[in-house]
């Protein structure tokens, strides 16, 4: 496992398609799947094959976060006050 990022109780790594199984039920959430692009439930092997296609691909974005951005759907409300809540700011909206 390559580790980017360590603190006291985090660390930050790349997906991996180890990690799918983990990680296909949070992208399968009814709730989560409607604010994205996705309109079907993934299976794990989906998963595994998407992270290994970013992963090739070089498009995953890896770095220190110094600014943090936040995209999020205006028909969404309880998750606009928990970003606001946990310090996100709404510097501008699409129209």
């Amino acid at each position: 496992m390559n580790v980017y990022r360590r603190g006291e109780k985090i660390y930050l790594r790349p997906l991996e398609p180890a990690d799918a199984p983990t990680v296909a039920p949070w992208f399968n959430d009814e709730e989560i799947r409607r604010t994205l692009s996705q309109y079907r439930p993934l299976s794990v092997e989906d998963e595994a094959e998407r992270i290994a296609k970013v992963n090739a691909s070089g498009d995953a974005l890896l770095g220190i976060l110094n600014r943090v951005e936040l995209r999020v759907n205006d028909d969404h409300p309880a998750a606009l006050r928990v970003y606001e809540k946990v310090g996100f700011r709404d510097e501008w909206r699409r129209d």
